[in-house]
């Protein structure tokens, strides 16, 4: 499940991941709220904060996923993913090479850093 994080800037737009993150989280909450944000700002900054009881992706969702990063691809300026799960580190560090975003990979216990940094 994928929900809006509260609490974050007006320039960030921010979502908590736990369980098991279907089609359904994208094409219901992380799309259309993407797309709402960048109505207002010019570029796309996000916190992606993946909770410790988070269970995987299905397929479907890791093709979600890939889309949306590739969807106007010049306006993503900063990517700041919270995880203590090593895979999806070395995920964003790939990442990192396929999108002029900034990605940057903040521990657990960093969330407000990293809700700080997007905003920057």
């Amino acid at each position: 499940m994928i929900n809006v994080m509260k609490g974050t800037p007006d320039n960030v737009i921010g979502f908590d991941a736990s369980g098991k993150i279907s089609e359904q989280d994208y094409d219901e909450v992380v799309i259309p709220n993407i797309e709402k944000h960048m109505e207002t700002h010019d570029e796309a900054r996000v916190v992606y904060h993946i909770n410790s009881d988070f269970d995987g992706f299905s397929a479907k969702a890791l093709w979600e996923d890939t889309k949306l990063g590739f969807k106007n691809i010049e306006n993503w300026q900063k990517i700041a993913l919270v995880t203590d799960r090593d895979w999806l580190e070395n995920a964003a560090r790939l990442l990192n090479f396929t999108i002029p975003a900034k990605v940057r990979v903040f521990e657990e216990s960093e969330l407000n850093q990293a809700i700080k940094w997007a905003g920057e």
